[in-house]
């Protein structure tokens, strides 16, 4: 213990009042509010189950939504063709009835409402003689055979694909919305760029322990109300190799084009395919479409010395302050530059800790003396 560290005062409980200690997360722990926001988690965990609600109206308006919905109808029809014609499934889809087969039907008739004409035939009809009536088509389709069918379903499909990645994407970089664009010097940074408290993080995107600890230091920089945000620096471990440096100049290949949020973005898509330990992830390739790359730009990028030598520059900066292993942060209070360092894949309490530490030295190194003679 520090013998020059004056003792706390006690409350009436006997425990230890430190008044400097837990003013930074304090009024952001209690009800877990957002930064910024003044909502509680239970309050955005309602609002997002209010948000994830379907809205038919809004599915029916999605052209690839409607093109699947038509396939599958048009499957179902041809089911009932082959049930009651007897015949194969082939003859069954393409001609099992060559007067159906050749209907284009109405909206009326997708939504089952009968037409005026349809009407006045089914009045006019003797009852005995009404001819037993099949599955109605899809409006306004109909297939030459069956390939053309299957690539229609798979086209539907493919752009269901795309609009569910797109929405993906879109998500990812709204968690990621207290990353700003650009940042000086070309860092690589979360949160406020002049916040006080700055969370340098040494990591290596195929370490295991890191990809858990990835969302930690985030979300102290988020509880903070800018005055903590987080650095990123680049620690590739040797058994890593190559991989984890392939996915580093990778995240800074997307960070040249798309700038620091699209970095953090690119950085947690990593995380969340790596197989880790070396294994890597298959999603690197798929970057140009993820984020709208250019895709010979990217291609050059990714194969330029000049991103090998970024790399290994940052893995220097970790070697410089001892740093061997991953995840490891090192905090720095720019107002009086004092540090703490923490290794392994802490809590976000942990992290918090360290930096009401170092609030709480700060304000003690700032507390005036009482003068002579004053009791």
């Amino acid at each position: 213990m520090d013998e020059n560290k004056a003792e706390a005062p006690l409350d009436k409980s006997g425990k230890e009042e430190n008044k400097a200690a837990r003013i930074l997360f304090k009024p952001f722990l209690i009800g877990r509010k957002n930064a910024g926001s003044g909502k509680t988690q239970a309050d955005a965990a309602s609002e997002s189950k209010n948000r994830s609600k379907p809205d038919l109206k809004l599915c029916l308006s999605s052209r690839s939504n409607q093109a699947l919905a038509i396939s599958i109808m048009a499957l179902a029809v041809a089911l009932v063709a082959y049930s009651n014609s007897g015949g194969s499934a082939a003859d069954a889809f393409i001609a099992a009835d060559s007067a159906y087969s050749e209907r284009v039907l109405s909206v009326d008739d997708v939504l089952n409402k009968p037409s005026a004409k349809m009407s006045e035939q089914q009045d006019s009809a003797p009852a005995e003689s009404k001819p037993e009536q099949s599955v109605p088509a899809p409006a306004g389709v109909v297939f030459a055979d069956e390939n053309e069918f299957k690539q229609a379903v798979a086209k539907a499909i493919a752009e269901l694909r795309r609009d569910e990645a797109a929405k993906a994407m879109e998500a990812k970089f709204t968690q990621f919305q207290n990353a700003q664009e650009s940042v000086p010097y070309g860092k690589k940074i979360y949160g406020n760029p002049q916040a006080r408290f700055i969370i340098q993080e040494f990591s290596d995107l195929e370490c295991p322990f890191c990809k858990d600890f990835f969302s930690v230091p985030k979300e102290v920089a988020d509880l903070s109300n800018g005055q903590v945000a987080v650095e990123w620096v680049h620690t590739p471990l040797s058994f890593h190799e190559p991989t984890a440096t392939q996915e580093a100049i990778a995240a800074e290949c997307v960070f040249e084009q798309k700038g620091n949020r699209a970095f953090w973005v690119a950085m947690q898509q990593i995380f969340d395919t790596t197989g880790s330990n070396g294994r890597g992830s298959k999603i690197l390739g798929r970057f140009v479409d993820d984020f709208g790359l250019d895709r010979d730009a990217y291609i050059r990028c990714i194969n330029s010395q000049e991103m090998k030598d970024r790399i290994a520059a940052s893995s220097q900066i970790a070697m410089q302050n001892g740093i061997t292993g991953t995840p490891a942060v090192i905090i720095t209070d720019r107002t009086t530059n004092r540090t703490k360092f923490l290794s392994g894949a802490q809590q976000s309490g942990a992290l918090m800790q360290a930096i009401e530490d170092l609030n709480a030295e700060s304000a003690r190194e700032t507390e005036v003396p009482p003068a002579e003679g004053a009791e």
